[in-house]
């Protein structure tokens, strides 16, 4: 089991969360609420909107899990609207520029930091550390 803690936006202080270890992959559709695995991991929500003290309306659900060889991430964003959103970036385009969600890894206590983002369209981004884009799905 990994422990890992939790800085969402501005969250009025970290949380920590056990990160469980998996035998077998999870299945990466995009399904979170059919896929079994995914219900057997803690679930981390209650995130504070950026800049502010207050939880945001538009919560958001994060699962982590871990595996031999990856450390798989499910993200639920709720957007009543989302037939609103009009995607445009692409894989490896300026992704904080639209809706999107970001992802900050440290795997050593004062180690590199990795980041990661994907848009509400899907486009994957990188950013501190470089990530090799092609290696996450």
């Amino acid at each position: 089991m990994i422990t890992c803690t939790l800085l969402a936006a501005t969250q009025l202080q970290a949380q920590a969360y056990r990160c469980p270890h998996i035998t077998a992959a999870p299945v990466l559709d995009g399904n979170v609420a059919t896929e079994g695995l995914w219900q057997t991991v803690p679930v981390a929500t209650g995130f504070r909107k950026l800049g502010g003290s207050y939880v945001a309306t538009k919560q958001t659900t994060v699962r982590f899990a871990w595996g031999d060889d990856a450390l798989y991430v499910a993200i639920t964003c709720e957007e009543p609207d989302a037939g609103e959103l009009r995607p445009n970036i692409k894989d490896g385009g300026d992704t904080w520029l639209e809706d999107s969600i970001e992802l900050f890894l440290q795997p050593e206590q004062n180690g590199q930091i990795y980041q990661f983002s994907v848009t509400a369209g899907g486009a994957k981004g990188c950013g501190e550390g470089r990530p090799d884009l092609t290696k996450w799905a």
